[in-house]
Parts: C-alpha cells; structure tokens; sequence
C-alpha cells in the first residue's frame, strides 16, 4: 500500500483483520486509516461485514478469495500481492472470504451491471478502462461512466456524469472507426466522434458542458441549441444552454489536462543573440 490515498488493499485487510501482519505492515495499514476518514469508513465498513459473516454457512474460501482477486483486478483496484513464504491461516481465508462476500453484495463498490448496461464510478481516486473496441478512457475523481459490454449497433454509445452533485471529468482516446461513430451523453449535450483524443467536462455550477480537444474533430451538439459545434485540436466547446450557444474558443490552459497525466507542457521563445 504505496499509495495511502488509494482505496484498500484487500489482501492487507484481511491479515490486518485475522492478526496476522508483520509490525511494519501495522504501522503501515494504521497509517492509511488516518491518511482521510474515507480509507476509515472503508474498514469500518469491511469489519462490520466480516464480523456478521462469521455466523454465515461455511463457503468455499478458496474459491472466495479467487474472486477477490479476479473482481478487484479490473481497472485501478488492482491487488498486488505480497509474496510470502509462509502459508496463510484458516483465519486469513476465512477473512478473505468475507471480503468477497462484501465485494460480491455490493457490486464490487465500483462497479455495476444492470445487464444492459455497465457503470464505473472513480470515487475518491481516478479510474481508468479500456471499452470492447478499444477505446481508452480515463475517469477524474467522483465521475460516473456507463457503457455497453459490447458495441453492436451502429453507433458506439457511452454516458458521462458527475457523482455526488459533483462535475463529472474524462479524457477520452477513442478508437477508430469510420462506420460506427462514438457518441458520449452527458446532461449538457452530446459529443460525437470517429476517432480522436479529448475531454470532457459535464455537471459544472457555470457551465453545462465543456470539451477540450488534444488531437482530431468532435461534433458537439445540444437539442435545446438549434446548431452544433465543430471542434478541433487546441480549442474548446463551451455550452451553456441557457445563454442558447455553444461557444468555440482557443485553449489557452498551458496544462489542459494535468490531472491526468500531472504534465505541463512549457513552451519557451528561443533566444538569438546578435551578430
């Protein structure tokens, strides 16, 4: 657990939750429980889970603990086990089953599937995913996505929002592909696209939606604005519906998309000395 700020490391809680971690992993377990009260909520919540589960019918901890592993592998809540040479207790198993019943009646916590449907929802974190026809995409913190399994209609559809009344943000690098454009909904307006990179930007107090382009075209369009918007590498659409436009102007941000990347491209004038 390098990162104190990420969600919890499940195979961590159930030595912590069995008595079974080194005084070093204490001390370092300890130390993300106070890191912010989320990483405590979280434990709380897993302990009080655990603690009814111990009534519950004996189940196949073995198999328990793989769907742990193979459910939290998806997108940024990776395990990463540590190696040990010494085998775990029963206690360790019978904690790691508990941690996926949670994981199990909860969806996983950060991911849903209606059927029709899938939803990823960052949290307090980033998330990252890459869609059936490649499409990769990165979620800020607190952003809800939702898309198909698999894209078999004509279009490629995806839905963008904010979570918790807050602003929903994603940089998206969407695949190629003439003959199925990829459209994103957001409560603010609609983004279509063949094959480009950009972002996204829905649920803000100012603004209804805002799209920064890095590389190629997007269209940007809004049912209650009579036109839509071309949007090209460097500019942004800004869409405000009650003012009735979408407005195109040049982006002047010199790091545009810093929280994902944590990069700032300077650009400097050379400088020529006289002869």
């Amino acid at each position: 657990m390098e990162d104190l700020n990420q969600h919890i490391d499940f195979e961590l809680a159930a030595k912590f939750l069995a008595g079974e971690c080194s005084v070093q992993e204490i001390e370092t377990f300890e130390k993300w429980l106070k890191v912010r009260p989320e990483n405590q909520k979280e434990f709380d919540d897993l302990k009080v889970i655990f603690e009814v589960d111990q009534s519950a019918p004996v189940i196949d901890v073995d198999a328990a603990w793989s769907n742990v592993i193979a459910q939290t592998s998806t997108g940024n809540h990776r395990i990463e086990p540590e190696v040990s040479v010494n085998k775990p207790s029963m206690m360790f198993y019978r904690v790691a089953a508990a941690l996926a019943v949670i994981i199990g009646n909860t969806a996983a916590l950060w991911f849903m599937n209606d059927g029709a449907m899938n939803e990823l929802r960052s949290g307090n974190q980033m998330a990252s995913i890459t869609l059936a026809d490649g499409t990769e995409i990165s979620l800020n913190e607190h952003s809800v996505l939702s898309y198909p399994q698999s894209f078999d209609g004509e279009t490629r559809e995806v839905t963008l929002s904010g979570d918790e009344a807050l602003s929903g943000i994603a940089y998206f690098k969407v695949a190629p592909d003439k003959t199925k454009p990829f459209i994103i909904h957001t409560s603010g307006g609609d983004i279509e696209v063949v094959g480009t990179q950009f972002e996204v930007q829905c649920d803000m107090p100012d603004l209804d939606l805002k799209v920064s382009v890095e590389e190629g075209i997007v269209e940007v369009s809004n049912e209650s604005i009579s036109t839509a918007a071309r949007v090209t590498a460097g500019q942004v659409a800004a869409v405000q519906v009650s003012a009735g436009e979408i407005a195109v102007i040049e982006n002047d941000n010199v790091a545009p998309f810093f929280w994902k990347d944590k990069t700032i491209n300077i650009q400097t004038n050379p400088v020529i000395k006289g002869g």
